[in-house]
């Protein structure tokens, strides 16, 4: 993890002349200012950084949280550029492949910060979809991998909403899907640091 100072030049003057500055805007790093015809700023401002590491270890762009609590989005990503399509990415991969098949499952989860903190608790085959729908691509980079998803989303009405789009498309892929039930109002970050794995276990179970 990583943090976006408060300003905003601190990224574009530190790689002025590093690179030219319609690489910067198209990588989504900064933006241009007076409707576009001015000079840059910083994308990323007073934000904790996460980077978005595909398989194989390239980072492919950036997800942010706002630090200020007034700050608006709370969390700001990537766009879409030429190497980071977020509707294939799956965070955490690059940490999780080599843990999916011991364990026989993917844990599937919808954020950065669940992902994380599953990760920090011991489950280590865990991953997220980063800020976006599940879709037929990551249906599919999770079926070459195992049969069994877990599918973890927020323990409230949007993360059930979610949970019924979600399942259409994994059992297309063939997949077998576990849905894992979470406490109203709890997410997988919460519940965790609450409990550990040993809270996992007892919904997972």
């Amino acid at each position: 993890l990583g943090v976006a100072p408060a300003g905003w030049e601190n990224l574009t003057r530190r790689l002025s002349g590093r690179f030219p500055d319609e690489v910067l805007v198209q990588a989504g790093l900064a933006g241009r200012r007076d409707s576009g015809h001015g000079g840059l700023f910083d994308r990323f401002r007073n934000r904790l950084i996460v980077p978005l590491i595909q398989a194989g270890g390239d980072v492919l762009g950036f997800g942010a949280r706002a630090l200020a609590a007034l700050d608006e989005p709370k969390y700001l990503n990537s766009p879409e550029t030429s190497v980071y399509h977020k509707g294939s990415f799956l965070f955490a991969l690059e940490q999780a492949r080599r843990q999916i098949e011991p364990a026989g499952e993917a844990i599937v989860v919808e954020g950065y910060f669940d992902a994380i903190a599953l990760h920090q608790a011991g489950l280590r085959h865990a991953v997220a979809t980063s800020g976006t729908a599940l879709t037929p691509e990551h249906a599919k980079i999770l079926r070459r991998m195992t049969a069994r998803v877990a599918l973890t989303y927020d323990g409230d009405v949007a993360g059930r909403d979610a949970v019924a789009r979600s399942l259409g498309v994994l059992l297309a892929e063939g997949l077998e899907v576990l849905v894992v039930d979470l406490p109203a109002g709890e997410d997988p970050d919460s519940l965790v640091r609450q409990g550990g794995v040993a809270a996992w276990d007892e919904v997972r179970y």
